[in-house]
């Protein structure tokens, strides 16, 4: 007997839409919740490279999914726009949208007896597993952020 194995994705940027897309393709498996901490997926690209630099230093023909392409009629070094805009189209293409709890930082991500549990401002918590034997918590958070510093980016319990 099989039951949903319930994923929480941190974070809707390149990495968090990419494991949502391919966890959303078996629904009888996983029930799927993004936590994404700006108002939008655009917005989350466009605060990412801000804190950057505003330096995007790869050409798109090597930072693409392979299979979703840039318009090939963009120039080969991206604004952050042109992205933001690209991943936006990515969430609309493979149907992505209805996953993504926008607003939603996540301030720490914690196990207890049965699961993980993800904890954002306001004391609110997202189970982030199922109290099956598998549990998993995905974060595409950047390494660097301090807030989040000596947290692991995946937590797994086989």
């Amino acid at each position: 007997m099989s039951h949903q194995v319930r994923v929480c994705v941190i974070g809707a940027g390149a990495a968090g839409l990419c494991a949502t897309r391919h966890f959303c393709r078996l629904p009888k498996f996983f029930s799927v919740n993004v936590l994404e901490p700006s108002a939008s997926v655009e917005s989350s690209w466009t605060n990412s490279l801000q804190r950057n630099k505003g330096c995007l230093s790869n050409p798109k023909e090597i930072i693409h999914f392979p299979d979703f392409y840039f318009d090939p009629h963009l120039p080969s070094f991206l604004s952050s726009s042109d992205v933001g805009q690209y991943l936006e189209q990515y969430v609309n293409q493979f149907e992505l949208l209805p996953y993504i709890q926008f607003n939603s930082a996540v301030v720490s991500v914690k196990p207890n007896q049965t699961n993980y549990k993800a904890y954002i401002p306001g004391d609110k918590t997202i189970p982030c597993s199922s109290s099956s034997k598998r549990r998993f918590c995905i974060s595409s958070m950047e390494s660097n952020n301090s807030k989040y510093a000596n947290q692991g980016d995946f937590y797994q319990d086989i």
